[in-house]
């Protein structure tokens, strides 16, 4: 699985986020970040239960992402 590097060297481009100001919430973003992380680890393929949601909507949006990229 790739993912972006958000407070690495490996981010480059201008953040446009729909939710958080990534300076201002920056600190929320580091947490949810490393909760991410965390709930990888236990969890790679998102199989628990509690995931299932999780990763339905994951789906939606990567399908939304590859249409988008696609057009």
């Amino acid at each position: 699985m790739v993912r972006g590097d958000l407070f690495g060297i490996r981010q480059s481009g201008v953040l446009d986020f729909k939710v958080a100001d990534v300076f201002q919430d920056a600190k929320l973003l580091q947490n949810a970040s490393e909760e991410a992380d965390r709930l990888l680890l236990d969890d790679p393929e998102l199989e628990f239960p509690e995931h299932r949601k999780l990763k339905e909507h994951l789906r939606i949006k990567l399908d939304e992402i590859m249409l988008e990229t696609t057009l």
